[in-house]
């Protein structure tokens, strides 16, 4: 016989062979349509693509009806807390949501209560896991709190919308609801008069650690009103800054006036702006110390026109400034800022070498240079004339004190990161000077010390003056480190010899290697930690043995006096579950996948493997973890060279409120005779609850269904879906054919 007229025989004369009984209940079988997922997921109907996907909780694998499907495009002027959508889609009561596709769009699911899925494509399954809700600190440059900033989250790149947004309270914290921190891209953006755009990219950040910080520079804004090319108020335009993928942007009001910040304002004052209407695109070219009036030039057709400042007005001066040292050597550190013309309050910043002399419209001005070692240099000056001056600044050297370092240094005696001494104009870093004992000049404007380590922990000092410049000397301390304490037992409570080892599971899913080894010889452990956020304590019966248990421990951010004590821990505790695998799935080496909602991804499992005893060997578990049962990779053509062809479904188990939790791997089986009208198609896809699968023509044979009732949704290109309604027993088989009818 051969295998093409072995798929072929009918249904009766397989279920012979097999010798199962079948379910005496009729499917119901019904057939629609509407698009389904293929696999590849990009259907042909017609002149017309479409995806479509079934969404899924990542948990439960029930579908989530009413989920959002969108096409979202990426926009040159995204705003702050905006969310633009090109098309929209809801999912059925079966979780199925389908749209028409572009591929220069990228797609978005989401439901409420749920972690948003961004990506330039989408699987035949979508599984959503809990949304998180974010705690976000915003702090400035001198570390205090922010409060009034709007904090966002973006998915998709700059250009995306955003999918949340909060502002800051008095503590300057706020809490982003909705965030997914498993999507491949995770931007956080901040927002506020007085800052830069703050654009923080791939944070990484779990559920139970402490608030994500953000410390923002500061930052530099413009004013001003735009009008078209009759000069008349332009509004709903949008006006916008080159900086990063966010610009960042603002939309004029009705009378064509705006107000834009985000400006990097250590990078110098903003000389040129964008605006964008309907298609026009024009970048200005602005004089500082006025207000930003544009006019949109008459359209070209060209890609982005340039508008270059110009004044029929007499009343704009010329001003450079020359620094000299105290013997006339001119200095070409620091900056000048520029505050006028008084009383208005129009600033600017501009390098002390910059060979361009300042524009300044007629006025009164107070200058001020500013400049690492340097006393601060006030004047004023009035600009009166158009002939060109220039204004001779001379600062002195300011008094030094000891900077003395403790804590900060690694094995081989040098420090952990770095030291940088910040003003509001400028950041120092003064590393080596401290390292050789060198004297550290105190300006005499608000600034601040800051200890950065490898891993981006920051402590930030703000002494006083006065009083460090009257000692000769200051100390910077970085944290202490955290105790970790505990006691090791038996299963009886007696203190049990353990090895013990601290170690961080990184998001790339690889564990730190040769974390050290602490001894527990009367069952008691103490010891100082330098990490923060989530490890996990591995517990041996000596350095030989294998792990016995794995206990995750949430260390809290650095700071003084800060401990995490563990109680009693037990060493060899009773297995969580028990695991009835049943049949083939007994067969090699098993393995347990497991994800915790808020710590890992649905699609990033981490995998532990069963000791010999049948044990589990990972992390302790909790109510609502997931497992998935992993088993030695099969070759495809292996499992379909069987007769009838066989399908193996995932196993997951969502973990309930107490152990022992009983695991038992579904034996529930459906044979499926699929036939089409008319030519073979180019692919068939059968979905069942969270999986999608190829199939093929004549019968199919998929194990592990969960028994009771099932809706099956079985696709091919070109024809309907079919919807098989049918209960699957607990033993035996449940059986249905199909006959797909062209679309």
């Amino acid at each position: 016989m051969t295998p093409d007229r072995a798929r072929r025989l009918p249904l009766l004369a397989w279920l012979t062979l097999i010798a199962i009984p079948a379910v005496a209940q009729e499917p119901r079988v019904s057939y629609t349509s509407e698009v389904h997922p293929l696999r590849g997921n990009l259907a042909l109907h017609g002149e017309e693509s479409w995806i479509a996907t079934r969404v899924v909780d990542a948990r439960t694998k029930a579908p989530i009806p009413a989920a959002e499907l969108h096409l979202i495009v990426g926009s040159m002027t995204q705003l702050m807390g905006e969310f633009r959508s090109w098309r929209r889609s809801l999912a059925d009561t079966d979780g199925f949501a389908r749209l028409p596709f572009e591929h220069s769009y990228k797609v978005l699911v989401r439901a409420p209560g749920y972690a948003p899925w961004v990506d330039r494509y989408v699987n035949e399954v979508t599984e959503l896991a809990p949304s998180e809700t974010l705690p976000v600190v915003v702090r400035d440059w001198m570390d205090r709190p922010v409060s009034g900033a709007l904090v966002s989250f973006c998915a998709g790149g700059g250009g995306s919308p955003d999918l949340t947004s909060a502002r800051t309270d008095d503590r300057g914290l706020a809490l982003l609801e909705g965030v997914s921190i498993y999507t491949r891209i995770r931007d956080l953006y901040v927002s506020h008069p007085d800052l830069w755009i703050a654009y923080e990219e791939g944070f990484h950040w779990v559920r139970g650690e402490a608030p994500y910080e953000l410390r923002v520079p500061p930052g530099d804004s413009v004013s001003g009103v735009l009008c078209d090319p009759l000069g008349k108020p332009l509004g709903d335009a949008y006006v916008g800054l080159g900086l990063v993928h966010r610009g960042p942007w603002t939309r004029t009001n009705a009378d064509g006036s705006f107000h834009l910040f985000g400006g990097f304002w250590r990078r110098g004052s903003i000389t040129e702006i964008e605006a964008r209407h309907d298609m026009q695109h024009v970048r200005f070219e602005l004089l500082e110390h006025a207000p930003a009036l544009l006019r949109l030039p008459n359209a070209t057709g060209e890609r982005t026109q340039h508008v270059a400042w110009s004044s029929t007005s007499p009343s704009i001066g010329s001003v450079a400034f020359r620094v000299e040292d105290e013997t006339g050597e001119v200095l070409g550190d620091g900056c000048v800022v520029l505050v006028g013309p008084l009383p208005s309050r129009y600033e600017s910043r501009r390098d002390a070498d910059s060979a361009s002399p300042a524009r300044l419209p007629f006025g009164r001005y107070e200058a001020t240079y500013h400049a690492y070692g340097r006393s601060l240099v006030r004047t004023e000056l009035q600009v009166t004339s158009t002939a060109p001056a220039v204004i001779v600044l001379q600062p002195t050297r300011l008094p030094t004190v000891r900077v003395g370092v403790r804590g900060f240094f690694g094995a081989r005696g040098d420090f952990l990161g770095d030291v940088v001494l910040e003003t509001r104009h400028g950041a120092n870093d003064i590393s080596l000077e401290i390292s050789r004992g060198e004297p550290i000049a105190l300006p005499e404007e608000p600034f601040r010390f800051v200890l950065t380590d490898e891993h981006r922990r920051r402590r930030v000092f703000t002494p006083d003056r006065e009083a460090a410049l009257a000692a000769g000397s200051l100390e910077l301390e970085w944290f202490d480190r955290t105790l970790v304490s505990g006691r090791v037992v038996d299963r009886h409570g007696a203190p049990a010899r353990a090895c013990l080892a601290l170690v961080r599971r990184l998001p790339s899913g690889h564990v730190e290697e040769d974390p050290a080894m602490r001894a527990a010889t009367n069952g008691s452990f103490a010891w100082h930690a330098e990490a923060e956020g989530l490890h996990f304590l591995t517990m041996r019966r000596d350095e030989e043995a294998p792990i016995s248990r794995v206990v995750p421990v949430m260390l809290p951010r650095r700071g003084n006096g800060e401990s995490v004590e563990m109680g009693d821990l037990v060493l060899d505790p009773p297995s969580p579950f028990v695991l009835a695998l049943g049949g083939e799935a007994a067969r090699g080496e098993i393995e347990l996948g497991w994800w915790r909602p808020g710590w890992s991804t649905p699609e990033d499992l981490w995998a532990f493997p069963l000791d010999a005893q049948g044990r589990w060997t990972g992390p302790d578990l909790a109510p609502g973890d997931v497992l998935q049962l992993l088993e030695p990779e099969r070759e495809e053509n292996e499992l379909l060279d069987e007769q009838p062809p066989r399908h193996d479904l995932r196993v997951t188990w969502l973990l309930g409120e107490k152990p022992p939790y009983h695991l038992r791997v579904p034996a529930g089986e459906l044979l499926l005779d699929v036939r089409t009208a008319g030519p073979e198609p180019d692919q068939i896809t059968v979905a069942i609850g969270a999986e999608v699968a190829s199939i093929g023509l004549g019968l199919n044979r998929i194990r592990r269904v969960q028994p009771g009732p099932q809706r099956i949704f079985v696709s091919a290109s070109d024809h309907q879906t079919a919807i098989v309604e049918l209960d699957v027993p607990e033993t035996g088989q449940a059986s249905a054919t199909v006959t797909l009818p062209r679309r």
